[in-house]
């Protein structure tokens, strides 16, 4: 796992990679196994690594105690019997949709 060719892969990756060229040295959980072991199980790759989100800050103890509403963005047609003036920009419309969290 400290060769430059590994350094960047997942277990996921090394062991295939490993046994095409006839090398097993342990099962995919083993290098995770081991990898934890030395504490060196952390993010391998390009891929961004996961953002720890909070705890939610809303908590419902019982049905129907938290509501939550959509509101949607859309672009004002120019034909609508109900726009007072001409409104070239955007017009924010709620839609009321509820949903017990």
């Amino acid at each position: 796992m400290h060769k430059e060719e590994f350094s960047s892969l997942p277990p996921s990756q090394v062991v295939p990679a490993l046994a095409d060229k006839g090398i097993y040295l342990g099962s995919e959980s083993t290098f995770y196994r081991i990898l934890r072991d030395h504490k060196q199980n952390n993010h391998r790759g390009r891929a961004k690594t996961a953002v720890k989100r909070g705890t939610p800050s809303h908590l419902a103890n019982a049905p129907l105690e938290i509501w939550v509403t959509d509101i949607e963005r859309h672009e004002a047609p120019l034909d609508r019997v109900e726009m007072k003036g001409l409104h070239l920009g955007p017009v924010a419309a709620g839609l009321m949709k509820l949903w017990a969290v």
